[in-house]
């Protein structure tokens, strides 16, 4: 039968330094080794034919079954007999263990592993920190060597005890600015750590740190002839350590910062009064020491027109039957020359260097869609003045091609009808429906000006046979929309007579071979729900509901 399993297990573990086997080992080998013991305590089984536990263990893996070794208590299973506590000695601290417990009875039979512990190894990695001298200037570059029996999953690196940078991966190393610091002594240490949370410290290394007093060599660049338009302007700076940033002044005002040397900029001379003027590039290093040099700048800009031009002249005609509209008139004038024509639908003033300008006036505009529209002429200039506008206001009316569209509907359903038949015709067009027309069989049976009709047509006043239904829809410029054709076959019974309920009976006592004309006729049993089913043969039954129909019964 199936054991219940121990609840759960818990763990303790203890190293046993083993003094002798150290002592050797460092007398032959260059690493120490210890042993590490584990103390595992467990929930009893509530099992009344509880006989005993089995300990397994296993080093760097979770596969069951586990069957470990190496221990002084010997390989898995260890059978720890009815106790609930076991201490497992002897194994090895540079590799990880998983434990599991089960519950065995009198005869022998095993219950399933309790739940599995892990102990991680518990060998800390080892690491020694390297710097360039013991006198530092600048940045240097501060690294570490590191190892352990698993893998290094990260080093720390602090300077005064406080952590100044985190690597994952080897190189292990950080740039250390000391520009910044004031001179003196630095400690400089590393830990590093695996994947089970062990952790190794270096040896402090001490390095001293210098100062700098120096402070950055600059250089401008800058055109000595008057200037004017865009100009190029450039700054440069270096340091006996590193150039931290970087700055242009005009007059006094910051217009550029960089954090690299050299730096460039592009000055608008428009956008400053004409004169004399001084340029200054200003370095800074990372310990705050500052450099300058100035030059100075003469701006000479030619005088900005500023003056816009002015339309004269702007006409198109009242109306139009077409989206493209002559332009009648365009003209304009300016200070100096007008250089550029526009016409837009939009009020808004366009860009002077914009799309769409000519170097004359357009002869037309094309609009985007019939209706009334307002068009805005511009003029502008070299300077790129651009003028009020100038308008003409256009009513467009287009020809109109587009049929109606028209729909004919009869109420009788199916192909066969008698009486009378309700006709519904429904017209749409884009401007108007003029007027709707009914013909059948091409003569015309009815018309309205209106965009939908209704009206009664009376099958008994032709003949039995096939007519066919069409409808024209007409608007105001004359194009014609036709619907669909509808076919549908006349058959109006006629009323029976005596005549009629003879001849039933002639042909139902087999006297006349009846012709596909009586069939129809006559053939009118039984009658289902009121209403005639004919069954395709003519016999009493027949002859009983046309006597009933003669004499008015139902």
């Amino acid at each position: 039968m199936a054991r219940t399993k121990p609840n759960k297990i818990s763990v303790k573990i203890s190293l046993l330094y083993a003094v002798l086997q150290l002592l050797l080992t460092f007398c032959f080998f260059p690493s120490a080794s210890f042993a590490a013991s584990v103390v595992l305590d467990w929930d009893p089984s509530t099992d009344a034919d509880l006989a005993g536990y089995k300990v397994y263990y296993q080093a760097n893996s979770s596969a069951l079954p586990f069957g470990g070794s190496g221990a002084d208590e010997g390989s898995a299973p260890l059978d720890v007999k009815n106790v609930t506590s076991t201490t497992i000695s002897g194994l090895d601290p540079s590799n990880s263990y998983y434990f599991a417990v089960t519950a065995y009875n009198s005869v022998g039979t095993e219950s399933v592993y309790s739940n599995i512990i892990e102990i991680k190894e518990a060998v800390a990695p080892s690491i020694t920190v390297t710097a360039p001298s013991t006198t530092a200037i600048g940045t240097v570059t501060i690294g570490a060597n590191a190892s352990d029996n698993a893998g290094v999953t990260a080093v720390r690196f602090f300077v005064n005890g406080e952590m100044a940078a985190e690597k994952s991966s080897a190189p292990y190393s950080f740039e250390w600015n000391t520009a910044s610091l004031t001179p003196g002594s630095y400690s400089i240490s590393a830990k590093a750590y695996d994947a089970a949370g062990n952790e190794g410290t270096s040896d402090v290394v001490v390095v001293t740190v210098a100062g700098d007093t120096v402070k950055p060599a600059v250089s401008v660049v800058a055109p000595t002839a008057p200037l004017s338009g865009m100009v190029a302007l450039s700054a440069s700076a270096t340091d006996n350590t590193a150039v931290a940033a970087i700055e242009l002044q005009l007059d006094g005002a910051v217009i550029l910062t960089g954090n690299q040397s050299p730096v460039s900029y592009t000055l608008d001379s428009s956008a400053v009064a004409n004169g004399s003027h001084q340029l200054c590039a200003k370095a800074y290093d990372v310990a705050g020491n500052a450099g300058d040099a100035c030059v100075s700048l003469f701006v000479n800009n030619p005088v900005v027109d500023s003056i816009p031009p002015v339309i004269s002249a702007f006409g198109m005609p009242a109306s139009a039957g077409a989206l493209n509209v002559p332009i009648e008139s365009f003209s304009a004038t300016d200070n100096v020359a007008v250089t550029g024509y526009l016409v837009t639908e939009s009020a808004d003033p366009p860009a002077g260097n914009g799309e769409g300008w000519s170097a004359s006036a357009p002869a037309s505009f094309r609009f985007a869609a019939p209706g009334t529209h307002t068009a805005f002429a511009w003029a502008k200039d070299a300077a790129g003045n651009v003028s009020a506008a100038g308008s003409a206001t256009v009513t467009i009316t287009l020809p109109d091609t587009t049929a109606p569209a028209v729909s004919l509907t009869l109420s009788n359903s199916g192909s066969t009808v008698s009486g009378t038949v309700n006709v519904s015709l429904a017209a749409t067009d884009d401007t108007a429906v003029a007027r709707l027309v009914l013909y059948v069989n091409g003569k015309m049976q009815g018309s309205s000006n209106m965009s939908s009709f209704n009206m009664e047509w009376n099958s008994t006043s032709v003949a039995d046979g096939s007519y066919t239904f069409t409808a024209k829809a007409f608007d105001a410029a004359g194009n014609a929309g036709e619907a669909v054709p509808v076919t549908v076959t006349v058959s109006n019974v006629r009323e029976l007579s005596l005549l009629d309920a003879l001849t039933a009976l002639q042909v139902a006592c087999a006297k006349i071979i009846p012709n596909a004309e009586q069939v129809t006729q006559l053939d009118v049993a039984p009658v289902v729900g009121g209403k005639s089913a004919p069954d395709g043969k003519i016999d009493a039954g027949d002859v009983l509901v046309i006597l009933s129909r003669v004499v008015g019964k139902k």
